[in-house]
């Protein structure tokens, strides 16, 4: 499936997040399984639930995108995270709550539910990050993969955005927040999306 097959696949979903509702949990599973292997049953009732416990993070992050500071602090009851531990958090409690839900579908759930910050990684690109650039703790010791994603991943992909802008800013004399701008309207995907697709062209 191409990344553009991808699109119309997700945007066709049409997932109310505030209701969350027996129809909604199928067409999310149904996607994520065809879409990012995961091979993953859909309770209705266990996806609301989990959801549920994992709501205070998502909502959290609704307005944080891929371009903006990751490392400013955002309060969720009552205790100060950034972004990126949230992101951290929010993938490991998946992981937690779905045991074989891997690595891959979580991100891809994660970008399923704010497009605009998290950017999906693919088992090449989670094998890269998983294998060469996270240092192990101790001997047979790994960071957990939630740490890998917004740590290692994401950060490496705000970068690789932030360089990507300032070349289009400087090409076309504008400001960097109106060469976002320029690029998301012109393309009609956020900035984490385009990421996402110069990632499948590499491979």
């Amino acid at each position: 499936m191409t990344p553009a097959e991808k699109d119309s696949y997700a945007q066709a979903l049409h997932i109310s997040w505030s209701r969350l509702d027996d129809q909604d949990v199928k067409k999310l599973f149904d996607y994520l399984n065809n879409w990012g292997r995961c091979h993953v049953s859909h309770n209705p009732e266990h996806a609301r639930s989990a959801y549920e416990l994992v709501k205070p993070l998502v909502n959290a992050l609704d307005s944080t995108s891929l371009t903006d500071d990751l490392h400013g602090l955002k309060v969720v009851n009552g205790e100060a995270f950034s972004a990126l531990n949230l992101v951290h958090l929010l993938f490991d409690t998946i992981r937690h709550e779905w045991p074989r839900f891997g690595a891959v579908p979580a991100s891809k759930l994660l970008h399923i539910r704010n497009p605009k910050l998290c950017v999906p990684w693919d088992a090449a690109i989670y094998g890269e990050f998983r294998r060469l650039r996270a240092p192990r703790l101790l001997k047979g010791t790994c960071l957990p993969d939630g740490y890998v994603y917004a740590k290692y991943f994401l950060t490496a992909m705000q970068k690789e955005a932030t360089e990507a802008i300032k070349d289009y800013a400087k090409e076309h004399e504008c400001s960097d927040a109106e060469a976002i701008d320029a690029l998301e309207k012109r393309t009609g995907k956020s900035i984490a999306k385009l990421i996402d697709q110069v990632n499948w062209l590499r491979e």
